[in-house]
C-alpha cells in the first residue's frame, strides 16, 4: 500500500491535476500523468531535459515534443473513450465538456469503472478503464508506462485490451506532433517518416522529425511498435502526425496486446538533424527487439539501487509514509544524473510553467536530499551553475557589477529568463513591474551555499 498512489473513477475536472500527479520520468524525460486518448486539450506534455525555445516576443520555455504514446481504441467501429463513454460509476455526472447539457445515449458506450495509479517502486503508471458497449461486450483497457531509468532516451508502453466477446478491434497509435505550449508553436518544419522492412510491424519504425524556432535545434520521435496478435496495419500520415492502425479480429478471453518504445532524441551537443533522426530510430527499433519484460526489468533494477540508497521507513504510519516516499519519487524522477549541464526546473519535467527554470529552490531545499543519497547528482546540480557562470558574469556586467550576479530565472544558458514585469493587475489585467529579475540578489549566494556544501562532500560514490 505504501508504494502505490491510486485514483478510482474518471472526472474530466481532475485531468490537469493528474497529469501532475501520475507523472513520469527519468531526468532526461518527463511524461505527463495524461492517459493514451488525451490531446492537447488535455496538456498532454513530453519535456526534454535542456532543451528550450522562444518564439518572437513571448516568453522563453521548454519544448514540448512529439507524443509518441497517443493511442485510440474502436471496438467495432466505435471509439472506446473515457470521454465519449457515459460514466456509470460516477453516474454519469463526469463527462466530457462535449457532453455537458446533452443526455448522454447508454445505447452506446458505458465507462463501467476507471482506475489511474503510479507504482512508487518501480516509477511505472498504470490505467484501466472497462467499457460496455451496445452489444453487451465488456472491453477492458490496461496500460502500463515508465520512462526507462536505464535507457533515457526510452518511454515503453504495453497497452493491452480484453473483451467477454469476439468482435473487431482497430488500434490507431503514433506519434502526435500538434501539441500542447503556452508561448509555442516552438518546432516547425515537421516531417514524418517510415524505416524498415515492408510489411514487417516488427521491424518497421515511424519517425516524427523538427526542428526548434529560436536556434534550429533538431528533435526526432521515433516509435516502434508491435500486436503480438498479428492482425492487419496500415500507416497513416498527416502534416502533424504519423500513425499506425493495427486491425484485430479479437476472441473473447484472449488479450490483444500493443507493445510500444519511443525514443527521444534532440541536438543539444550540436547535433545534425540526420544524426539525431538516426539515433532515434536506432534507440526505437533496438528497444523493440528488446521487448516490453526485458526493458522493463532493467528499469525495475535502476529503481530498486535508487531506494535503497534513499528509502526511509516509518512506523505506525501509512500515510506519512507513503507521503514520504511520494516526495522523494518526484525528486528521483527529475534529478540530473547523467548530466552536469541542466538542474531541477522549478515544476520539474512537469511542462512549461515557470518557463523551465531554476530557481534557488534547487540549492537551498533539493540540494540536501541528494547530498545525503546521490552524491553524484548533488555535484551535477552544482555543476550546472558552473557551466553557466558566463550567463551570471553577463548579468552582472549588465547591471554595472563586476564578477557573477546569477539568473533569478535560470535556463541551459544561465542568462535571466525572468522579465521585469511577470504579472498582471488581477483587475485592469495591466502588466506590474516585479523586481525579481533585479533585486533578488541572495542567488548569487544560494548558489555558493551550495558549492561549498558539495565542495565538503566526501569521495563520490555511485549508487545508480
Amino acid at each position: 500500500m505504501s508504494w502505490i498512489i491510486r485514483e478510482s473513477g474518471f472526472d474530466p475536472e481532475r485531468i490537469a491535476h493528474h497529469g501532475n500527479k501520475f507523472m513520469i520520468g527519468n531526468g532526461v524525460l518527463g511524461y505527463r500523468g495524461t492517459l493514451e486518448e488525451f490531446g492537447k486539450k488535455e496538456l498532454t506534455a513530453t519535456i526534454v531535459a535542456g532543451l528550450y525555445d522562444q518564439v518572437e516576443g513571448k516568453w522563453r520555455e521548454p519544448v514540448n515534443a512529439p507524443n509518441g504514446l497517443d493511442t485510440h481504441v474502436y471496438w467495432n467501429g466505435t471509439r472506446l473513450s473515457v470521454f465519449e463513454a457515459g460514466n456509470v460509476a460516477a453516474g454519469d455526472k463526469a463527462v466530457n465538456s462535449v457532453n455537458v447539457g446533452r443526455e448522454l445515449d447508454h445505447s452506446r458506450v458505458e465507462l463501467v469503472s476507471h482506475e489511474q495509479s503510479l507504482d512508487l517502486r518501480q516509477a511505472v503508471h498504470r490505467r484501466r478503464s472497462v467499457f460496455r458497449t451496445a452489444d453487451g461486450a465488456e472491453v477492458a483497457i490496461t496500460a502500463e508506462r515508465f520512462c526507462s531509468a536505464a535507457r533515457t532516451e526510452l518511454i515503453v508502453c504495453r497497452f493491452t485490451v480484453e473483451s467477454s466477446r469476439d468482435g473487431e478491434l482497430t488500434i490507431v497509435t503514433g506519434i502526435n506532433g500538434d501539441v500542447w505550449d503556452i508561448n509555442g508553436p516552438h518546432l516547425v518544419r515537421m516531417e514524418s517518416d517510415v524505416d524498415g522492412a515492408e510489411g514487417g510491424a516488427a521491424w518497421e519504425v515511424v519517425s516524427l522529425s523538427a526542428s526548434t524556432q529560436e536556434l534550429g535545434l533538431p528533435i526526432t520521435v521515433a516509435e516502434a511498435a508491435e500486436v503480438a496478435s498479428g492482425g492487419e496495419h496500415e500507416v497513416l500520415r498527416k502534416d502533424l502526425s504519423i500513425r499506425r492502425r493495427f486491425h484485430v479480429h479479437c476472441r473473447a478471453g484472449e488479450p490483444v496486446v500493443l507493445e510500444k518504445t519511443v525514443a527521444v532524441a534532440a541536438g543539444l551537443e550540436g547535433e545534425t538533424a540526420d544524426e539525431v533522426r538516426a539515433a532515434a530510430i536506432q534507440w526505437a527499433r533496438e528497444a523493440g527487439q528488446l521487448g516490453y519484460d526485458q526493458l522493463l526489468s532493467e528499469h525495475a533494477e535502476y529503481w530498486e539501487r535508487k531506494w535503497s540508497a534513499s528509502d526511509i521507513l516509518v512506523e505506525g504510519d501509512e500515510e506519512a509514509q507513503l507521503a514520504l516516499r511520494y516526495s522523494m519519487y518526484q525528486l528521483h524522477i527529475i534529478a540530473p544524473d547523467r548530466s552536469e549541464k541542466v538542474s531541477i526546473p522549478a515544476r520539474g519535467l512537469s511542462g512549461q510553467v515557470y518557463k523551465g527554470a531554476v530557481f534557488w529552490d534547487t540549492e537551498m531545499f533539493m540540494l540536501p536530499f541528494f547530498l545525503y543519497t546521490q552524491p553524484e547528482v548533488a555535484r551535477n546540480l552544482m555543476m550546472y551553475r558552473v557551466h553557466t557562470l558566463a550567463g551570471a558574469k553577463r548579468k552582472a556586467a549588465e547591471y554595472g557589477y563586476e564578477g557573477a550576479f546569477y539568473a533569478w530565472e535560470s535556463q541551459e544558458a544561465g542568462d535571466d529568463a525572468c522579465t521585469l514585469f511577470n504579472v498582471n493587475d488581477v483587475f485592469t489585467g495591466r502588466p506590474m513591474r516585479t523586481y525579481f529579475r533585479d533585486k533578488q540578489v541572495h542567488i548569487s549566494a544560494d548558489v555558493a551555499y551550495g558549492i561549498w556544501q558539495v565542495y565538503g562532500l566526501p569521495v563520490m560514490t555511485v549508487c545508480c
